[in-house]
């Protein structure tokens, strides 16, 4: 008569925070990571949009919730990952930009914690672009991204939010506590 359907309404701070033994699989006959300029131009116009109201207003407490629509997830039991059905692009691209974020608050703020996100998704190719040792050897639309990622949020913080000294803590902030799927 069917299969049971497990759904929840989760922040991305809760969707990327993996136990350990955990990680999220792009499984095998998923398209590879292949979002253009122009879906990066329009995610992050959607973060930014948000986030500049947020700070019109100058209060957290009124921030709306940014929804990025469905993340569909199956359980692999035998090996304890969870293969991303559906949302491996947007869930992909937001690991980017947070791991672009905290490299710039690392540069700005030299002591703070640094956040790695690369045991998120089990993948090669994805660890590799998000450490600094490697990204320059890599050629692939995962480093592309990055880079267009970190060079549109400068761009942004030198239009908008000059003046602002935590600027990439309160916008990674956002991103973690007002990003909403339905898993």
């Amino acid at each position: 008569m069917g299969f049971p359907i497990d759904s929840k309404v989760l922040g991305l701070r809760e969707v990327i925070k993996v136990n350990e033994g955990e990680s999220y699989r792009i499984p095998i006959y998923q398209r590879p990571y292949s979002w253009e300029e122009k879906n990066i131009k329009d995610f992050l116009e959607s973060i930014f949009d948000a986030f500049k109201e947020v700070n019109e207003i100058k209060s957290e407490s009124n921030a709306k919730p940014v929804f990025f629509g469905t993340i569909q997830l199956d359980l692999n039991k035998d090996d304890n990952t969870l293969d991303i059905v559906d949302g491996q692009q947007r869930l992909t691209t937001f690991l980017l930009l947070l791991d672009v974020l905290q490299k710039e608050i690392i540069k700005n703020h030299p002591g703070e914690n640094n956040n790695d996100y690369s045991n998120t998704i089990d993948s090669e190719e994805f660890k590799k672009v998000l450490s600094e040792t490697q990204i320059k050897k890599v050629s692939s639309k995962y480093s592309k991204n990055k880079e267009q990622l970190r060079k549109a949020t400068s761009e942004y913080y030198e239009q908008e939010f000059k003046d602002k000294t935590n600027f990439y803590s309160e916008l990674k902030d956002f991103v973690l506590d007002n990003i909403y799927f339905v898993i």
